[in-house]
């Protein structure tokens, strides 16, 4: 990799001092740590990724990851291939940063690249059309954002669809400072959080969207950023976050609804600097900061919102957080996703800052997988896509909401497996043996029907085998009391 600086800290691709010093970072690392019950598991055990930035996970089953010179590659049994490439160039901070799925991507099989062109002049959004075999059917450049300065430093690169179905686009400031810095101005792009709709228009609703506007103005939904490399959306609430990385402070902005009269707390043009209060009540603080270099921190990589409506085995205290991680510091934290009022440090003791895994692998991102687990790609040249995921026992926390939790969420198509699920309702042990587990497809047939029988604290079904990948709706039934009783999940066949 060239150009890269590891002491840097508005740089997430640092270069790497030598082999040997690499050799031994790795021999002296501390043991990683995860909390009890927590599990990581490689997700395709024969693929290897080189330098990854990014992976999206669509709602038929597919995880895609996006390697930094240009791969998009689809996660396929225990390896990956290759889907499509995007012509870019990996020099200093540059590459494909980021990709994105479209919401409904079942219907409609959109791929979203975020990437420097080729010829390293401007920035492309680019949205690729695959089918169900993952053959690409159609390219077409839907964004262009504005020309590189200052030699490619400080591209931003989040990208993520919101709950109202716009696409959301974070471009840096290209590391312009003083008078030439065009975070605080509307009328450009950079140093900006884009919003435009699935076809790459600027989106109706944001704050410049009248007659009379540029083109430029009519896409700003927030500005007063300095390199907002990752950017995430809650499904559930539908609040957008965004992680700038900054001079002295590392932050997490909550963009969901934007006060146009005010920049976002890195306060350009209305007071400078980096820190909460800087710009004199002119600013939007952020949810969430800690300070560069602040415990070896240099970079934040990620701010992944986890509800708790989001399906998932996980125990209720881990979910109603934020987690997130940073290039050089190796623990992946977690902060209440509903905070107090006001700007916290995370890391301050007793602001219901958690150290969820210490000593992780580097990374440059946190995904939330369809089954409620974390995800990542170790981060070089062969890095490893990795799923952490909870394999202890699930309690019941709301007696009446009759729903499953499938222990065992992702499937792969092909292959047999047993569906080991807990009930969240009224099911005695008495009734368990009576009762019927059925799986039905994305087209509401039932794929597969088996009676069940208790293992545990947990409920069996044996000999699921999917034929198709998607997302699946699972059912229980049972007579309990005399009542015929209900309960639904759901669950993920991979490809």
């Amino acid at each position: 990799m060239s150009e890269m600086n590891p002491n840097h800290a508005s740089r997430p691709f640092p270069r790497l001092a030598g082999a040997v010093l690499f050799a031994a970072a790795i021999a002296a690392a501390p043991r990683a740590q995860l909390p009890v019950n927590f599990v990581e598991k490689a997700v395709a055990s024969k693929a290897v990724f080189n330098e990854a930035t990014s992976m999206a996970h669509a709602d038929d089953g597919r995880i895609f990851v996006s390697e930094r010179n240009g791969n998009i590659k689809v996660i396929k049994g225990d390896d990956a291939v290759l889907v499509h490439k995007v012509a870019t160039t990996t020099d200093r901070e540059q590459g494909l940063l980021k990709i994105q799925v479209h919401p409904g991507f079942a219907a409609k099989s959109f791929i979203y690249a975020f990437y420097l062109t080729a010829d390293k002049n401007h920035h492309n959004i680019t949205r690729i059309a695959i089918d169900k075999d993952n053959a690409v059917v159609k390219v077409d450049d839907i964004i262009r954002l504005p020309n590189l300065e200052n030699e490619g430093r400080h591209n931003g690169g989040g990208i993520v669809f919101g709950k109202d179905g716009f696409l959301y686009v974070s471009r840096g400031n290209d590391e312009l400072g003083g008078a030439s810095n065009p975070a605080g101005l509307w009328t450009s792009q950079k140093g900006k959080v884009l919003r435009f709709t699935e076809d790459g228009l600027p989106a109706p609703g944001n704050p410049h969207y009248a007659s009379g506007a540029t083109a430029e103005e009519k896409s700003v939904w927030a500005r007063g950023f300095r390199n907002p490399w990752t950017m995430s959306a809650d499904p559930i609430s539908g609040r957008i976050l965004v992680g700038d990385v900054g001079d002295g402070t590392e932050s997490i902005e909550d963009v969901t609804s934007p006060d146009p009269a005010k920049d976002y707390w890195y306060g350009y043009g209305v007071g400078g600097g980096d820190g909460v209060g800087t710009a004199g009540g002119k600013a939007i603080d952020p949810i969430y900061y800690h300070p560069t270099g602040g415990q070896g921190e240099c970079a934040i990589v990620a701010e992944v919102p986890y509800n708790a409506a989001v399906a998932s085995n996980w125990p209720a205290e881990y979910k109603n957080r934020i987690y997130t991680a940073d290039y050089c510091g190796k623990t992946i934290r977690s902060v209440p996703l509903n905070n107090p009022a006001g700007s916290i440090n995370m890391h301050t003791v007793g602001n219901g800052m958690v150290q969820f895994y210490q000593n992780s692998p580097t990374k440059v991102f946190l995904s939330l997988g369809m089954d409620g687990n974390l995800y990542y790609v170790s981060y070089g040249t062969a890095g490893k896509a990795m799923m952490i995921a909870y394999n202890g026992p699930v309690s019941t926390v709301d007696p009446a909401a009759n729903s499953i939790s499938v222990r065992n969420f992702v499937f792969r198509m092909g292959r047999s497996a047993d569906v080991e699920f807990t009930v969240n309702g009224t099911l005695s042990l008495r009734d368990a043996g009576k009762a019927e587990f059925s799986v039905m497809g994305p087209d509401g047939k039932v794929r597969f029907r088996n009676s069940v029988h208790m293992r545990g604290n947990a409920l069996r079904a044996e000999g699921f085998r999917p034929s198709a990948a998607g997302l699946y709706v699972c059912k229980l039934a049972w007579n309990g009391d005399g009542a015929e009783r209900q309960a639904y999940g759901r669950l993920v066949v991979l490809p």
